[in-house]
């Protein structure tokens, strides 16, 4: 997923300057961005109640990473974004929902979407 990677690195740091969301996606398996409060990023990923091919038994993989899964949405959390640290962080857990949680080959096509 290295070419992913550098992708998801290049827009994270694009978004904590731009403020507008973004969005990865794989074969219709997302993950969401959207700068919070100052040094903030709200990050969604796709849950079963909006794409039927994600098992509901991956509710116990995610809470393990720091997401919450409310009645009808989607896995979500914020992550602190003011280091490169961070990010790189941020970059870990998105690689790793898309291999390990999804089932994602690593070197998928992904398709990103910018929304201003």
């Amino acid at each position: 997923m290295n070419t992913n990677k550098e992708i998801l690195k290049s827009k994270i740091d694009a978004l904590k300057q731009k403020g507008s969301a973004i969005i990865f996606d794989i074969a219709g398996f997302y993950v969401q961005l959207v700068p919070a409060e100052p040094g903030q990023m709200y990050c969604e990923a796709v849950s079963h109640n909006f794409n039927p091919a994600v098992s509901e038994a991956l509710e116990e993989s995610f809470s393990a990473m720091g997401f919450k899964l409310d009645k009808g949405a989607n896995y979500s959390r914020s992550y602190t974004v003011n280091l490169a640290r961070d990010i790189d962080e941020l970059v870990q857990d998105i690689e790793r929902i898309f291999t390990e949680l999804y089932g994602l080959q690593p070197d998928a096509q992904m398709e990103v979407t910018e929304v201003e």
